[in-house]
């Protein structure tokens, strides 16, 4: 039996438009549902204003400036008016250390000898 609200009848009536209140919403809506939304504030739910969306954000800025402190070491310059340079050199001597250092610790012989793997 359909949902009255007014002069209206709804299939669905979905409260909140958090994560879930969009999906069931946008479900029945592809299903050909009649739908309806309640929702106290902005649309998005809590998460997208205020939770876990906003702390993402948040560390993001924090983990940017940590690593452009560090942005040299990758071949990476920043100028006195922020503009960003690049160093190949040092970019390609810090990808042959990465391989270099990934290879001794995941994909040499003697790492896989250790293992049990015999390498032929």
């Amino acid at each position: 039996m359909p949902c009255c609200a007014g002069d209206y009848e709804y299939d669905v009536v979905v409260v909140g438009s958090g994560t879930a209140g969009i999906c069931a919403a946008k479900t029945a809506a592809r299903f050909g549902a009649k739908v309806l939304m309640v929702n106290g504030d902005k649309l998005g739910g809590s998460s997208a204003w205020t939770g876990d969306r906003a702390s993402k954000a948040l560390c993001k800025c924090a983990r940017t400036a940590v690593q452009m402190n560090d942005c040299e070491r990758y071949g990476v310059t920043m100028g006195s008016k922020g503009q960003v340079g690049i160093d190949f050199k040092k970019v390609h001597a810090h990808i042959q250390q990465a391989m270099k250092t990934l290879n001794e610790q995941d994909e040499s012989s003697s790492v896989l000898e250790k293992e049990g793997i015999e390498v032929h």
